[in-house]
């Protein structure tokens, strides 16, 4: 924190956020209630780039599984009242209650991203560290863990390289441009029309289909992740505030 005071003149980056957008703070209100549900499940999250019927229909989705795990966590220290008089227990359940109330204030207070699984993850970790503690002390079928970790590497593998050709494809081509950018020091998306990443899905039994955009399969995301992973020093501008125009990188400019 000190390094980042002396260096960025704050000490988490909030001299450099926007202020809280009031217009949309019902909706908001409402996805970060959902994404503090999701505290409790380490398994499965999404990080939803747009407000959509599709992503809040999912997002209530795992909210239900999320209400299970919700369930065999109270269920667990319900039955096991020893780790009151367990210190490292207690420790960890108060770190995790402390981040968790912190984040949130934060969040009301500053322009930050909605909360979600690595929002959290600060809070969600302590949470199941004591949980799984306390579970490997009581009389459970420790396999289970085994096979809930098994199947979340595997989800959480697979979720990663889905579409790793989007990234692959591009790679080649800015890294050529972006050669003689050593004078630039940020990179903003001015590109307004876009062509749509649009894919199908069809949901099983009922045999419907749908359509979903993601957004962060377009292509100028796609360059501006490739340009900040090869020069970290860039940053990336939500905003077009920086009065110096020849510091930005368009993606409008990138071909």
């Amino acid at each position: 924190m000190l390094y980042n005071f002396l260096n960025f003149g704050g000490i988490m980056g909030e001299n450099e956020r926007f202020s809280v957008d009031k217009s949309s703070i019902g909706l908001d209100i409402i996805r970060n209630f959902l994404g503090v549900m999701n505290l409790a499940n380490p398994i499965l999250g999404i990080k939803p780039a747009h407000f959509t019927s599709i992503t809040i229909i999912i997002e209530f989705f795992l909210f239900f599984i999320n209400l299970i795990f919700i369930y065999l966590i109270y269920h667990l220290f319900k039955k096991n009242k020893a780790w009151k008089s367990d210190f490292t227990i207690t420790f960890l359940l108060i770190s995790s209650a402390t981040y968790l109330v912190l984040v949130i204030m934060s969040k009301f207070f500053q322009g930050i991203e909605e909360l979600n699984t690595r929002m959290l993850s600060e809070s969600s970790f302590p949470l199941f560290l004591s949980a799984i503690i306390l579970y490997f002390q009581s009389d459970y079928n420790k396999k289970i863990i085994f096979y809930l970790a098994v199947f979340s590497l595997l989800f959480n593998a697979a979720y990663l390289i889905k579409t790793p050709q989007n990234f692959l494809k591009r790679k080649a081509e800015v890294e050529n441009q972006i050669v003689n950018l050593k004078d630039k020091k940020y990179y903003f998306d001015n590109i307004k029309k876009v062509e749509k990443s649009r894919k199908e899905y069809k949901i099983p039994i009922i045999n419907k289909t749908f359509y979903y955009e993601h957004g962060n399969q377009q292509k100028p995301f796609i360059d501006g992740n490739i340009i900040i992973s090869k020069n970290p020093e860039i940053n990336l501008l939500l905003k077009d505030t920086v009065k110096n125009k020849k510091s930005i990188i368009f993606s409008s400019d990138i071909k």
